[in-house]
Order: structure tokens, then sequence, then C-alpha cells
């Protein structure tokens, strides 16, 4: 796996990642008899929204073996010159927020804001390879994610995303079991649970993610819902609740991801078209990508696991970027919240070593 054309991969154990590596080509749609790696942008876009080849190999590749097939390159990481971050993009997203929810069109949504810097196409694959070897030191509790893009006659990057996440969009264990997760509310984890779990305004937040998702599996079955608790992922801590399903009916691994994105996690709660027309507003250009995505691999007649694609550095078209969101509901205020934005980015790129 040293240099494919294309790769992508997601943790599916411990020390554990699940890999998909070959010829891989855009589609619009996944074989169901083939893996295929399903990363689409945020807004889903049909077009390229999987990653397919005939000949792609699937491979289980444990922590020790990573790091064997991804030596560090000879070269030192090259530094990274961050910008700014865009607390205007972040600004006028929170106050048209505000107002759909004073009027009672929205009860929540997730205004996000972005870092970004300049790199050479030569020094992103450099950087590239430093960034792989950390994979395997993320924190346990986070899932480790990630694609690598290549030109197919030349061999040169085109893009890649690494990240490590705290929320599994779903588990399929079968055709007709599924489990997911309700994840809201940030903390620091050197804070303590209490003033989390204490928190009526993170309280808010994470039901209306729980009630969303139960809302929108009730087309399969009924879904049971544990009790919340919070969990700390690395330096950051969250609230958390354990949904499972019993499916009536096969489940299909896009039509799930397509009906359960984007969760009030990352979107907007309730989805309506005044709440999804500010979501897109948000990023009008798309520059966001795979930020806030689902992610994963569908495998034929075995367990398959898609995630929620953040706490992650993508790079493409020379540049770098780091995005990061937050729940705004009634009670949010916003010096509090954009500090929540600043902490995220920072944890993701004291996590990427960024």
């Amino acid at each position: 796996m040293s240099s494919p054309t294309c790769f992508g991969f997601v943790q599916t154990e411990p020390a554990s990642f699940l890999c998909l590596e070959g010829r891989l080509r855009p589609a619009t749609h996944g074989d169901r008899d083939t893996p295929a790696l399903y990363a689409p942008a945020f807004d889903e876009s049909p077009n390229g929204a999987w990653l397919r080849a005939e000949d792609a190999r699937l491979e289980e590749v444990p922590h020790a073996t990573w790091l064997v097939r991804f030596p560090p390159p000879a070269d030192s990481p090259p530094p990274v010159a961050w910008g700014e971050p865009d607390e205007e993009r972040f600004r006028h997203a929170f106050a048209r927020l505000r107002d759909l929810i004073a009027r009672g069109v929205l009860q929540k949504g997730v205004p996000a804001s972005r870092i970004v810097a300049a790199i050479e196409p030569g020094a992103a694959e450099t950087l590239f390879g430093h960034l792989l070897r950390r994979v395997p030191e993320q924190p346990a509790a986070l899932m480790a994610y990630g694609l690598c893009r290549r030109d197919p006659t030349t061999g040169r990057l085109v893009e890649f995303m690494l990240g490590a996440t705290p929320e599994v969009l779903f588990d399929l264990h079968d055709q007709h079991c599924l489990r997911t997760m309700a994840v809201a509310g940030t903390r620091w984890s050197s804070i303590g649970p209490d003033v989390l779990q204490s928190s009526a305004k993170d309280r808010d937040e994470h039901q209306f993610v729980v009630y969303d998702l139960i809302n929108r599996l009730a087309a399969w079955g009924s879904a049971s819902v544990s009790g919340t608790i919070v969990r700390s992922f690395g330096d950051l801590e969250h609230l958390v609740a354990e949904i499972s399903l019993e499916a009536r009916r096969p489940l299909v691994f896009e039509e799930v991801a397509r009906e359960l994105h984007p969760t009030p996690a990352l979107g907007v709660y309730p989805r309506n078209q005044a709440g999804l027309a500010w979501l897109s507003d948000l990023d009008p250009r798309g520059e966001r990508h795979r930020y806030g995505a689902p992610f994963g691999i569908s495998v034929p007649a075995r367990p398959s696991r898609c995630v929620v694609a953040i706490r992650n550095v993508q790079y493409r078209r020379g540049e770098l970027s780091i995005w990061a969101g937050c729940g705004v509901v009634a009670q949010s205020r916003y010096e509090e919240e954009w500090q929540e934005v600043l902490d995220k980015m920072q944890t993701a790129r004291v996590m990427w070593g960024l």
C-alpha cells in the first residue's frame, strides 16, 4: 500500500483498519457485489460519490502492519503556514441562524468555518507521508479514516483527507441490524463530565439529534435508545447516546447514508426547506468538500461502517484546510460558540501535528 493510485480506509477495531486499495475511480453508484468506498461531498452530490474498481483489494491492516506499510518520508515535514480562521463566514451564518431560531423556523443549526494553508504539490506529498504515520497514534476512542487519490497516468497526488472522528453515522452488522449514535455538546475533557451533563443548552442540542435519528430510522422500524452519557474522545468530550435498530426490510448502505445525513449534529433541526437553504448558503462554493460528509466502505456479506467525516485535514488544489462547527440553539451565545470552533480547529491541528 505504499503510494497506491487510490485507497481509502476506516477504523473498524481499536487497533485495525479496513483498507480498500486499487485503481479506484469515481462512480455515481456502488456495486453491491464488490467492496466500494463511499466518499461524497457534504451535499452528497451523486457525481463521484463512490470510488470503486473491479480489481480493488480489501484488507484488514493492524496498527503494526500500518507502520511497516507507511515508512516516514526521508524529507522532513514541510512547514505549514495557516491563515486566520474565517470568522466572517461564521458570523454571517450565526446571525442568520439566530433569526431563523427566533422566528421558530429552526431549533438548531451547525454553523462552520475553516482555516487554510497554501502548499505546493511536492510538499503536500511529503506531508501526507508524515500524516499517515500519525494515524495509529490517534486516541483510542476516535475512529481514524481517510483517502488518497492520485492521477492514474502520472501518479501525482490529486487529493487526500485524513481524520479521526468521534461519530459513527451507522454500522451495518447485516442487512437488518443497524447501530448509530447521537453525539452533541462539547467541553474539554480536562473539565470533567459534570459540567457537560448539567448543561441545559447541551442537553437540548443533543436531544434534537436523538429525535431526528429516531424519526429517520422509522422508515425501517422502531429504534431503541440508550441513556445519555458523557464520553471522552481525546482532548474533547461529548454527550453520547447509542441507537440500535432491527429493520423490518433489508438495509442498503447508500440508502441509509442518504437518509441519515446530515444529522442535526452537522446540519439543522428540524430538516425543512429554510434550514437546508441556510445550510447550503453556509458554503455556496462547496469549499468544505468532504468535511462533515458520510464516509465509509460498503462490503458485501460482512459488517460495514460509515462515519461522519470531522476532525480532519483535507488537501486538494494546492490547499490544506481544517473545518470545524458547533451546535447553536436558542440559548447559544456568539462568543462561546466561536471559541468552540477555534478549540476544535486547534484540536485537529494538534492531532495531526499541524
